[in-house]
């Protein structure tokens, strides 16, 4: 981070920190040596907030002066920092909590329009609540799952402390990925959040071939209704827990009206639902 944070000494600081996080330094203009105290993470941001001479530092959701108070809280994630409205002050750019599979529909829809080719997501970053990362290890395998059912043709882990890598969580969620690929090909089906009724934000996810498969996929637990009124018939539902990678339980649902599907338990679930005999 470089900028003019610390009012007692002239012109801009510049802080760094080793790779492990056990050594910081702040350093100013000059290239004297003025703290070895951090921020929690490698890289704060550097932020003309308010109208005065210093910038801000932002780390994670916080924005505040250099050894002072929290001037704000900001309720997403920061992903950049610019003067984009040309009013002499930078504005904070952010990402809600939720807004992935948006953002990754859209990206699948620009990527096919023309010559179709695969959009692959192969640095998942969640772990570790880095500056660069996403969230935490759960984040991380939400955003694998919703990665599979969006449409995307590889996705994979990265490696820690940026990300799962292989550890329990990321090998279950590749063993249940395999299961459910066993049962529906994930490359025969599409989003239909549409046939959702009654979802909370962030609850499930659906992949379907509307009347014949459904990959129904629940971030940790939950209960949603599947609108199947144009699908009549029996259908065999396979439970498979994302959490232990196993197939957990087998039911059937009748469709031709709106079902209300339940998770088993708390925790991650995808249900590979197929019309039966199919």
């Amino acid at each position: 981070m470089v900028g003019n944070i610390d009012p007692r000494s002239p012109g801009m600081e510049c802080f760094a920190g080793e790779q492990r996080g056990e050594n910081f330094f702040l350093y100013n203009a000059i290239g004297e040596l003025l703290s070895d105290n951090g921020f929690g993470v490698l890289s704060p941001r550097a932020n003309w907030w308010d109208s005065d001479d210093l910038k801000e530092i932002i780390v994670r959701e916080n924005v505040f002066k250099y050894q002072a108070d929290t001037l704000l809280q900001i309720e997403a994630r920061v992903i950049a920092v610019a003067d984009i409205l040309g009013d002499w002050r930078e504005e904070i750019i952010t990402s809600l909590p939720g807004d992935h599979w948006d953002k990754i529909i859209w990206l699948i829809k620009q990527v096919n329009q023309g010559k179709p080719r695969p959009s692959n997501h192969t640095k998942i970053y969640g772990g570790g609540y880095l500056y660069f990362g996403t969230g935490g290890l759960e984040d991380g395998i939400e955003r694998f799952w919703r990665n599979l059912l969006a449409g995307s043709a590889s996705s994979r882990f990265h490696r820690p402390d940026a990300g799962n890598g292989l550890n329990e969580k990321a090998r279950a969620s590749i063993r249940a990925a395999r299961i459910l690929e066993n049962t529906i090909k994930l490359w025969d089906v599409e989003p239909h959040m549409e046939l959702l009724v009654d979802r909370q934000p962030n609850e499930a996810y659906l992949a379907a071939i509307p009347g014949e498969q459904y990959a129904l996929y629940f971030t940790y637990g939950g209960s949603v209704g599947l609108d199947l009124s144009n699908a009549p018939g029996t259908f065999d539902v396979r439970w498979i827990s994302i959490t232990e990678g196993v197939l957990a339980r087998e039911a059937t649902i009748e469709g031709g009206e709106i079902v209300t599907v339940t998770a088993p338990f708390k925790g991650g679930w995808v249900a590979a639902i197929r019309l039966a005999g199919n």
